[in-house]
Formats: C-alpha cells, structure tokens, sequence
C-alpha cells in the first residue's frame, strides 16, 4: 500500500481552512493543521501545531517539527490571513496591507 500524501494546510482552525483540512482527510491524505489559535481538535487523524506565522521564528519552529515529524511534504496550502480591517483596499497603510499578506 503506498504512504498516504501529506498536507499542512495553514488557517487550519476554522472556515475554510476547516473544511479543507476535512475534504483531505476524506481523501486520504496525512493533514498536518496549523493555526494562530489553540485547536479544539476536531479530527482525530490530523495532527495539530499552534503557529503565529507573522512570527519568523514560530514558522522556523514549525517547519522545523513538521519536517522532524514527517520528512517532507506533498501539498502546502496557505490559507492563513488576517481580515480585521473594515475599510477599503486603497485606504488601507502600507503596514496594514504587509499584515494581511
């Protein structure tokens, strides 16, 4: 039987980032999730890493794991982001739009 792929899938801990770490699982793949936010763990198959990725070395720290833990990955999805700001795009500081990406 061939290794299931693996997937980290960032954002993992609500919306869409939920729902793509439940349509991997369903097909198949090792999902590792990650997330600003501590889990409520919601899948027992996934395994979980708290992340601040606006945090250089909480990213270092969390490939880091992830590459002890797993070797290498298959699929990397980015789907973390931060939507605070109620304003238009052109209105938006330069910081403010840096924070988003």
């Amino acid at each position: 039987m061939d290794k299931p792929r693996k997937v980290l899938i960032t954002g993992a801990n609500g919306g869409i980032g939920r729902e793509l770490v439940r349509a991997f699982v369903c097909a198949g793949y090792k999902v590792i999730a990650t997330d600003i936010t501590a889990f409520a763990q919601f899948e027992e198959s996934v395994t979980y890493f708290q992340a601040d990725l606006s945090d250089a070395e909480s990213v270092h720290n969390l490939f880091s794991s992830v590459r002890l833990q797993f070797g290498s990955l298959d699929v990397l999805i980015n789907n973390a982001a931060i939507s605070k700001f109620c304003k238009p795009l052109s209105e938006l500081t330069v910081d403010e739009f840096d924070s988003v990406l």
